[in-house]
């Protein structure tokens, strides 16, 4: 074994990062979904809640979600852009308040634009940012269309129907 250089470690800690982890929530589990496959919202108004909890999530690190969902519409044109929110609630501690007390994301989903029918379309990522919430903290999350352009959120023509399939939740692990 060779001695390291006076004054470095033997290794280098450049490659040291935190694991990332990507979750996948169904929308037939979030509150609200009435369907057994996917959320067709049929209004503007209205949303779906979901209560996720892990107790390695870093704080310390923003937070990720981005929405999939599909549609029978083939029209380019056609978008759909989500809202959503959130609430840290300490178990045992908090109520879960009002979605109407919930707080915007840090960086609110944009625009989502049709690529084709059937296709599952995946969102640019809605962001929680960095010590927004504390540690042993879970997320209410709610989920809503705030607009569309083309498709259908009034549980009219099933093609142009926006169905949301689930939601992905991307986050650093705390370092154990």
């Amino acid at each position: 074994m060779t001695r390291p250089i006076r004054g470095r470690l033997p290794y280098s800690t450049l490659s040291i990062v935190a694991p990332q982890t990507t979750v996948f929530i169904p929308a037939n589990l979030w509150n609200g979904s009435d369907n057994a496959g996917a959320w067709i919202p049929k209004s503007l108004t209205e949303e779906i809640t979901y209560l996720y909890y892990d107790q390695n999530l870093d704080v310390g690190s923003k937070v990720q979600l981005y929405v999939l969902w599909t549609t029978e519409s083939s029209t380019t044109t056609d978008t759909v852009t989500f809202t959503g929110k959130y609430s840290p609630i300490t178990p045992e501690a908090d109520a879960i308040p009002a979605t109407s007390a919930f707080t915007a994301l840090d960086t609110a989903f944009v625009a989502d634009t049709v690529v084709g029918s059937k296709y599952i379309h995946r969102t640019a990522a809605g962001v929680i940012n960095a010590a927004s919430i504390t540690d042993g903290d879970a997320l209410a999350l709610s989920l809503s269309v705030s607009a569309n352009s083309g498709l259908d959120v009034t549980a009219g023509t099933a093609a142009k129907s926006v169905k949301v399939l689930g939601v992905e939740i991307a986050y650093t692990l705390t370092n154990l």
